[in-house]
């Protein structure tokens, strides 16, 4: 049972993780220079990011129906608050420093990753409960 707690977090933290460094600019394939390469990754993070962020909301609401709530709640609240706040303040120091044009740099396979890391989780998530429901 824990596994699926470790999952939700992981889930959701990911999802925080890239969706706050695509709303600061980094990681989009769409602002770099246009080689057939970032066209096939456009194509690829298309159903990656899909799945990440509409999944992440169906896989977090499904799991109060599936998992007790009160657990569930705690898990969900310190995912989204708890890493939410940690997550911003060490973003808004890197954004303040030279090491912000590393993260840059690297910004599109860092922001792919974590939607795949997502996406693994979500998916993990919906099997289970699937095959939790069908037992």
């Amino acid at each position: 049972m824990t596994i699926f707690y470790v999952a939700i977090f992981v889930a959701i933290a990911a999802g925080v993780m890239q969706a706050s460094l695509d709303k600061a600019g980094v990681g989009r394939v769409e602002a770099g220079a246009p080689p057939a390469s970032s066209n096939v990754l456009v194509i690829l993070s298309i159903p990656i990011t899909f799945l990440s962020n509409l999944g992440l909301i169906v896989i977090t609401i499904w799991s109060f129906f599936v998992l007790p709530w009160l657990p569930t709640l705690g898990v969900v609240a310190a995912a989204f608050i708890g890493f939410s706040l940690v997550w911003g303040t060490v973003v808004a120091t890197l954004r303040r420093s030279e090491s912000w044009y590393s993260v840059v740099s690297v910004g599109v396979p860092l922001v792919f990753f974590l939607r795949l890391v997502c996406a693994g989780c979500v998916v993990f998530l919906g099997v289970s409960y699937v095959q939790q429901g069908a037992l």
